[in-house]
């Protein structure tokens, strides 16, 4: 398993709130996974987590608590036991942090969805009910706080109703309608209350939908126009593919012409045609390999002399991917800084086999990955073999932290600080290796043989 970087950083809100409680929702079988290698009863002091603290306090304990977890070993009785007590210490801890005038609004509005998201796996729908009439009886409601939890709520309210009554689930679709029209956060996502909407009556969330994008594209409202040039955007793109799959399936040269050239057309105005131009490419290469590179090479010429920002980001995107692809037999560049902030010096390297991993604290299948990287470590280094990191971590704290406890044999290049450094004319000092080399999946590793030339 791999994590695509760009779909993790784009990361709608909504998700957040069931997946940015990472410890909380873990399972049992999770859990027992865990204890099962080795640990330690567990303090249940810890679990008893009170009030009034400051922000550093709930972020040690936290920690504390993950950690004790991780660590114990525990039968099935004692999972089913510690539940209830760890969700309510989760649930003080983020309580706490969402209210604490020691972070920042942006830090603070996490731990806040943090806290829905705890209510909410315990079905404690009400409380959340309550929040909303307290956050807009002030004089300065929290625009985002409001926003989260309408969104929130309606769909809770989709789902219930969605259930058990036809007529009440019209309804709801009404009042989605309505709160698309002043709730931000319901217009971002409307597409996906309304296909929740679909999942119980398919007709009724089509209609609902369009209801919402005719009102938007009538809209002088950036964002709602936005969504609606988003979701047009997505039906060319959907119909596309359905031409693309026609022509493969029939394998009809002349009919993957014709979406090459509607691609090239397309991409020029819309955007999510766009974004997804280099993977069509490939897949029209699929059947047609020449045709394909050609297409790629069109609309690359047209990305790269577009005036457009995204499409010039999208020119180097692509360009990254090409280079990577061709990567092979070719010098690898390696630039940037340390963790420490001292500069890498690449060509101290040359002479030895060198691996460059690409990865962070927060994916799972790159920490999965440490113990074979450093097996083959241990066996190799005498004969001339490293390993460099290239962190792709914003929390440099976490990552310090991580370093410490792990204590890896080897250095670890920050993408952060390495992109961060600036000359003194703003411009940058360093390469984004990641956009330099298209890295979309972590972890990605490569190796690079002594003469500095990728094996």
């Amino acid at each position: 398993m791999r994590i695509n970087v760009r779909i993790l950083n784009a990361i709608a809100l909504t998700l957040a709130f069931w997946l940015c409680c990472f410890v909380a929702t873990t399972s049992a079988d999770d859990e027992r996974a865990n204890a099962a290698q080795t640990g330690s009863a567990i303090d249940l002091s810890l679990f008893d987590v009170p009030d009034g603290k400051d922000a550093a306090f709930y972020k040690e304990r936290f920690d504390a608590i993950q950690d004790a977890v991780d660590n114990a070993r525990l039968a099935d009785e004692d999972v089913k036991k510690i539940d209830k007590v760890l969700s309510d210490a989760y649930l003080t801890i983020f309580r706490n942090l969402a209210a604490s005038d020691d972070l920042n609004p942006d830090e603070r509005g996490r731990y806040f969805n943090a806290y829905l998201s705890q209510l909410l796996k315990n079905d404690r729908v009400a409380e959340i009910r309550a929040l909303l009439d307290e956050e807009k009886s002030k004089a300065k409601p929290d625009a985002n706080r409001v926003g989260a939890m309408e969104f929130l709520l309606l769909r809770v309210k989709i789902e219930q109703t969605g259930e058990s009554d036809a007529d009440a689930l019209k309804a709801v679709a009404a009042e989605t309608v309505e709160k698309a029209s002043t709730v931000d956060l319901v217009a971002e996502n409307a597409r996906e209350l309304c296909e929740v909407i679909s999942y119980f009556d398919e007709k009724l969330g089509k209609a609902t939908l369009d209801q919402i994008v005719a009102a938007f594209k009538q809209s002088d409202n950036p964002l709602r126009k936005r969504v609606a040039d988003e979701y047009v955007g997505e039906m060319e793109k959907n119909l596309l593919i359905s031409k693309y799959r026609e022509a493969r399936e029939a394998k009809d040269a002349d009919a993957m012409k014709a979406v090459a050239a509607e691609l090239i057309e397309k991409s020029s105005t819309c955007d999510p045609v766009a974004n997804m131009a280099r993977d069509f490419c490939d897949a029209i290469s699929e059947l047609d390999q020449e045709l394909g590179k050609s297409t790629f090479k069109t609309i690359l010429a047209a990305f790269e002399n577009s005036d457009d920002p995204f499409r010039k980001t999208l020119a180097e995107r692509f360009a990254g991917i090409a280079r990577f692809n061709n990567l092979v037999g070719n010098d690898v560049l390696v630039e940037g800084v340390f963790l420490d902030g001292k500069e890498i010096k690449w060509d101290e390297y040359r002479g030895k086999v060198v691996l460059i991993d690409f990865w962070a604290t927060w994916c799972g299948p790159c920490r999965a990955e440490f113990p074979n990287v450093l097996a083959l470590y241990e066996k190799y280094r005498d004969a001339g073999f490293e390993v460099v990191g290239y962190s792709l971590d914003d929390d440099l704290d976490a990552l310090r932290k991580f370093e410490e406890k792990e204590k890896l044999p080897w250095k670890t290049m920050s993408q952060k600080l390495s992109t961060d450094k600036k000359d003194e004319q703003g411009a940058p000092v360093y390469k984004n290796l990641c956009d330099y080399y298209g890295v979309r999946f972590i972890p990605t590793m490569i190796l690079v043989g002594k003469d500095g030339k990728a094996l």
